[in-house]
């Protein structure tokens, strides 16, 4: 299918893909979404929709997979290593934080349990791929402990989402949580189960 001069130049996929988090954020009921109501509010035509999507469940997929590459794993476990796991240092490095969350407690709430799963997944790979790179071989009874922990802190961030208002200002809040002791526990066993086996030694 041939692309829209017009839209091209308006940039229509990135209006789609607002348009998305938008009318999630109206309705807050993923399968309400129409390609009807993306386009109208993408103000595009269905042929650009289908330029550059398939259909809703790719647009949905693209944009989650997104949220998981967003995601700042590197940069909380980098800070976690070096004793600077706080608020104003996290902050500083990822500007985009607020909005990754925001559109992660979206998809959690909108009563999507096959994409918030893919998400946490996700999220658990980028955890186990980070300390993975940083690491040596691992003894299959720590690599075991590793994964609960992860598991056990990406489904906890995402059951916290699955429970907020929609509001930014328990989204601002989010951040605080780094500084509390059961967050700085979790990460700070992570870190202890590696360190004999970190590749900075």
């Amino acid at each position: 299918m041939a692309r829209p001069p017009k839209d091209m130049k308006n940039n229509a996929r990135t209006r789609i893909e607002n348009a998305f988090w938008e009318l999630l954020k109206q309705t807050e009921d993923y399968n309400k979404l129409t390609i009807n109501a993306l386009a109208k509010q993408a103000r595009v035509n269905h042929n650009t929709f289908y330029y550059h999507f398939s259909n809703i469940e790719e647009l949905a997929q693209i944009l989650c997979d997104r949220l998981v590459n967003k995601a700042p794993v590197e940069s909380m476990y980098q800070l976690a290593l070096e004793s600077k796991l706080d608020i104003t240092n996290f902050l500083e490095i990822n500007p985009y934080f607020f909005e990754i969350v925001e559109h992660a407690s979206l998809i959690v709430r909108s009563g999507t349990p096959q994409l918030t799963n893919h998400i946490r997944k996700g999220i658990a790979q980028r955890w186990m791929n980070t300390i993975l790179d940083n690491t040596h071989t691992l003894p299959e009874h720590t690599m075991q402990d590793i994964r609960t922990l992860i598991t056990f802190l990406t489904g906890g961030f995402l059951s916290v989402l699955s429970n907020s208002p929609n509001n930014i200002s328990d989204i601002e809040s989010l951040p605080r949580v780094l500084n509390m002791g059961i967050a700085h526990s979790i990460i700070d066993t992570l870190i202890k189960l590696t360190q004999p086996h970190s590749t900075k030694e």
